[in-house]
């Protein structure tokens, strides 16, 4: 990163989280700037004084503030800068850490980034998602190896109904060559989509396995640092807490 660790006021892995979210949540600007576009302005000039150059910094107020003038031209400017920032914190990242950015509409992309993360599993994987349907299983865990537990976590409250059938019918094709357990959170405590493996690594997903990339980009960023552990256990007291789905 441009600046010095003593002066920077977030980790890499942080950085590199963030401008993916903005990335994913880019806005049109051609359309109206109103308060929620100013808001992720903010947001990405915050991200850009942490990452890049002061001038970059400049490059972005200036478009910024020419931006209701000139919308086409100055957002692709914007848009150049938020990925240069991106590319910045990525590059600076440990390459165990770095995540994976799946463009709109690239569904293979999409499964490869994902069966690459379950393909390390060596005994247990642990799928957490409140919208979680059906494509988990078709598109998705099928990429675990053989005799490693698939643990699928669901919201009580957004229960699919694709995903009960699913789960029966998997359960009946593969039995313990493949084992499954689904289970039902209570309502509305599932707040992170999240691949966890053999209870050591976590990766966070920004959209529903449900439709990953299919409407936005997507991006899987691994969950690193001290805060680590702590995200590991508590979805695993998500897990004890849950219901088997019957």
């Amino acid at each position: 990163m441009a600046k010095p660790d003593l002066i920077r006021k977030i980790s890499d892995e942080a950085a590199a989280f963030h401008l993916q979210a903005l990335v994913e949540t880019c806005p049109d600007f051609e359309e109206e700037i109103d308060d929620e576009v100013r808001r992720w302005l903010g947001k990405l000039a915050a991200l850009v004084e942490e990452v890049l150059s002061p001038v970059d910094i400049v490059d972005l107020r200036s478009a910024t503030n020419m931006l209701d003038a000139y919308p086409a031209a100055y957002g692709d400017k914007i848009i150049a800068i938020l990925f240069r920032a991106l590319g910045a914190a990525e590059l600076a990242l440990p390459v165990q850490s770095q995540g994976s950015f799946v463009p709109v509409g690239n569904t293979f992309d999409a499964f490869a980034a994902i069966a690459k993360i379950l393909e390390s599993a060596q005994s247990d994987i642990l799928l957490v998602d409140a919208y979680m349907d059906h494509t988990v299983l078709e598109q998705f865990a099928v990429a675990a190896p053989e005799k490693t537990m698939v643990r699928l976590l669901a919201d009580e409250f957004n229960p699919k109904p694709s995903l009960q059938p699913a789960a029966h019918t998997w359960i009946a094709q593969y039995g313990q060559r493949r084992p499954l357990e689904v289970r039902l959170s209570p309502p509305r405590t599932l707040h992170d989509r999240v691949i966890q493996i053999d209870r050591r690594e976590v990766w966070i997903a920004t959209q529903s396995f449900a439709h990953f990339a299919a409407r936005s980009p997507a991006v899987l960023q691994r969950f690193e640092g001290d805060n680590r552990q702590m995200k590991i256990d508590a979805c695993e007291q998500l897990w004890t807490n849950a219901a088997p789905l019957t």
